[in-house]
């Protein structure tokens, strides 16, 4: 799965190049921040422990956008909304919903995971293995996300659903689950 997800940045990369580089021709340039191939937006891809700020920094332009447009509008769980906003806008291939839906679950997870997570990684000892841990799961939920969002029927995301790659992004919606149980329970 990390093979092809590799594959698949490397396709959507260069579609940014070519987008960048036929806007700016079209006499377009995009404005300071908000170009999708700077080397720093891409050294934050690549090195980013945490989901939430690859989500932000992936197609920047694109994120910027879908911020403004639904993010920043709608008064209830605005996350949700935004990416099941993207699945419809990418056409609502059985790959692009669940792949989207999956990936509004995991950028929640991420926000409550690595708080209670960070907390206990307080010495310089713990960190390195927290950081280091914690990139290699961004990196394998960001794979796992591609490839479902790629897939083109109900039996290859069937496949995908029910492969050993499925073990990361359930254990990270269980822990999920159980963070929003425990908050719920503490205030009551």
């Amino acid at each position: 799965v990390w093979a092809r997800a590799l594959l698949l940045r490397l396709a959507y990369c260069w579609h940014w190049v070519l987008d960048e580089a036929l806007l700016e021709v079209a006499g377009f340039k995009p404005e300071a921040g908000q170009g999708d191939l700077s080397v720093h937006d891409l050294w934050t891809l690549e090195t980013t422990h945490r989901l939430a700020v690859f989500t932000r920094t992936w197609n920047t332009s694109t994120s910027h956008w879908l911020r403004r447009l639904v993010f920043q509008r709608c008064p209830a769980q605005p996350l949700l909304a935004t990416f099941a906003f993207s699945a419809w806008w990418h056409s609502l291939r059985p790959g692009q919903v669940f792949g989207f839906l999956c990936w509004a679950v995991m950028v929640e997870a991420d926000y409550r995971i690595h708080p209670f997570l960070s907390a206990w990684a307080t010495s310089q000892g713990v960190k390195l293995p927290y950081r280091g841990t914690t990139w290699v799961f961004t990196q394998l939920i960001v794979a796992y996300i591609l490839v479902a969002v790629e897939t083109e029927s109900f039996s290859m995301l069937y496949l995908l659903w029910t492969s050993c790659n499925s073990i990361l992004p359930l254990s990270y919606g269980f822990a999920l689950l159980l963070l929003l149980l425990a908050k719920k329970l503490k205030q009551n």
